[in-house]
């Protein structure tokens, strides 16, 4: 996951098909923090007529350290571990 200060992420995911064939998919998001809450919307709007599922929602944990952000429809969830990186310009 990598979020920056103007609101927009990514969050990168490493997957297998049927085949056994490894890819990389990366979603782009919009965020916004209340207190210990994150919540993410989409920065591609779903397609008019397709069923997408609900963005993700996220809840900072471990002071600040790490982000646990749960995938609907079912209550499966993942860990991330946050590390600060300077602004380069």
């Amino acid at each position: 996951m990598s979020l920056d200060e103007a609101g927009t992420g990514y969050i990168f995911e490493e997957r297998v098909d049927g085949q056994n064939n490894h890819f990389s998919v990366a979603t782009p998001y919009l965020y916004g923090v209340s207190g210990a809450s994150i919540k993410f919307d989409y920065a591609i709007p779903c397609p008019f007529g397709v069923d997408c599922p609900a963005p993700p929602s996220g809840e900072i944990i471990n002071e600040g350290l790490q982000v646990r952000v749960t995938f609907p429809p079912t209550s499966n969830f993942k860990i991330y571990t946050f590390r600060t990186v300077p602004r380069t310009l």
